[in-house]
C-alpha cells in the first residue's frame, strides 16, 4: 500500500550507480502545507508598511504571487517526505539527490523525479595478499631516534598508500558521478576563495594560467574519482572485518 502522502511510480537503475525514483505528493498533503509555506515566505518577504514575518496572508499571496508559493510548498512537502521515500524506494542514498519538479499546478498532485547516488557494487579481491605482495621499506638506523620516526612514519604511510593503490586496481568500480560533480563544484569554491584571498582576480589568474574553468576541473577529477574508489573499498572491508575505523583496516592490512 502506498505512503498516505506520495506514491511512486517507477524506480529505476542508471548508469555511474545513481537511481531515479519518479513519483507524485499527493494534493492532500500538499493543501496542509501550504500554510507552513505561507509561514517560510513570511519570515523572508520584506514589504514596505509590514514588518517581516508579520505579513497578512492575502497580501503575502497577493505579492508573492500563487507560483512562489507552490514552489515553496513543494520544496517542503519534499523535504518532509524524502526520507519515507527512500524507505519505500529501497533505494539506499549516499548523499544529496538531484531534485525535478515535473509538474506543479494549483489543485492537482506534484509529479517529481529524484536522482540519487547509491553505493556501487564491486567485488572485494584478496586484499589481505594484495597487501602482503607490498615490500616493507627498510629504515636505516640513525643516531637521533627522533628522526628515526620521522622516517619511519614516512615509509609506513607510503606503503599504505601502495597498499589501497594496488587493492583499487584490481577492483572494478564505477564511483557515483554525482559524487564526483559535486566534490567538483565545492573544490572550485574554495579554490577561487583562496585565489581571491590572496588579492588575486579570478578572471586575472584564469588569465594568467591560459586555462578553462572546465579544464581546471578535468585534472581533478581522476584524482577525486580515484579517493572516492579508496574510501568505498576502505568502507567495504570495514564492514566485512566489522571493524569501526579506517586505522582498523589499516592495522590488518599491515599485520
Amino acid at each position: 500500500m502506498p505512503h498516505k502522502n506520495f506514491k511512486i511510480i517507477k524506480v529505476e537503475e542508471l548508469p555511474d550507480a545513481e537511481a531515479l525514483i519518479t513519483g507524485e505528493i499527493t494534493l492532500p498533503f500538499l493543501v496542509a502545507s501550504r500554510a507552513e509555506a505561507i509561514k517560510s515566505l513570511n519570515k523572508v518577504l520584506s514589504l514596505p508598511g509590514f514588518r517581516q514575518g508579520h505579513i497578512p496572508e492575502d497580501v503575502l499571496v497577493k505579492n508573492a504571487g500563487e507560483m512562489r508559493i507552490l514552489e515553496e510548498t513543494a520544496e517542503i512537502a519534499l523535504a518532509k517526505e524524502y526520507m519515507n521515500i527512500l524507505e519505500e524506494s529501497k533505494v539506499k542514498a549516499i548523499s544529496r539527490p538531484e531534485i525535478a519538479v515535473t509538474k506543479l499546478a494549483p489543485g492537482v498532485p506534484l509529479e517529481f523525479k529524484l536522482k540519487v547516488p547509491v553505493e556501487p557494487q564491486f567485488d572485494l579481491p584478496d586484499y589481505k595478499k594484495i597487501a602482503k605482495e607490498v615490500p616493507i621499506e627498510e629504515i636505516p638506523a640513525q643516531e637521533d631516534p627522533t628522526q628515526f620516526e620521522i622516517e619511519k612514519s614516512k615509509a609506513r604511510e607510503k606503503r599504505r598508500l601502495k597498499i589501497i593503490e594496488n587493492i583499487v586496481k584490481d577492483v572494478k568500480l564505477t564511483v557515483p558521478k554525482m559524487l564526483v560533480e559535486a566534490e567538483l563544484h565545492h573544490m572550485m569554491g574554495h579554490f577561487k576563495a583562496d585565489v581571491e584571498k590572496a588579492g588575486v582576480k579570478w578572471d586575472e589568474y584564469m588569465k594568467k594560467i591560459e586555462k578553462t574553468e572546465d579544464e581546471i576541473r578535468d585534472g581533478w577529477r581522476e584524482q577525486i574519482t580515484e579517493r572516492a574508489k579508496a574510501e568505498f573499498i576502505l568502507s567495504r572491508i570495514a564492514r566485512e572485518e566489522k571493524l569501526d575505523s579506517y586505522q582498523k583496516v589499516f592495522d590488518l592490512l599491515e599485520a
